[in-house]
């Protein structure tokens, strides 16, 4: 089976605050309001972050964000409020770090070390 797109859906609590942090994280406001409980972003063709308020529990999300480099991505999210965390190894050759959203969605961010 092969797919042109994915929607990685990450519940939240109120999409407005959500929404905040997602425009901080990703330095942009979304590419996509479809209604008023979701918006979405999208990251590169076919690959797309949609927040979905209601209809599920929020903050379950674990994704995993591969970058080309992670240090100068980490002092642009800092610059904007957000707070990654430690940069740690993970597998080899890749190094990581975490934020979280304000519901409690996991974001991996991870890129080659170099």
């Amino acid at each position: 089976m092969r797919s042109e797109h994915l929607f990685a859906g990450i519940h939240v609590g109120e999409l407005p605050r959500a929404r905040d942090f997602y425009e901080r994280l990703l330095g942009r406001e979304p590419d996509l309001v479809p209604n008023s409980r979701e918006c979405a972003w999208q990251l590169h063709e076919g690959a797309w972050v949609v927040l979905i308020a209601g209809g599920a529990e929020p903050g379950g999300a674990q994704h995993t964000l591969i970058l080309e480099e992670l240090d100068g991505f980490l002092g642009e999210i800092r610059s904007r409020g957000i707070v990654p965390g430690p940069v740690k190894p993970v597998g080899p050759g890749m190094v990581q770090s975490v934020v979280v959203d304000p519901d409690g969605n996991r974001l991996k961010l991870a890129a080659p070390q170099g």
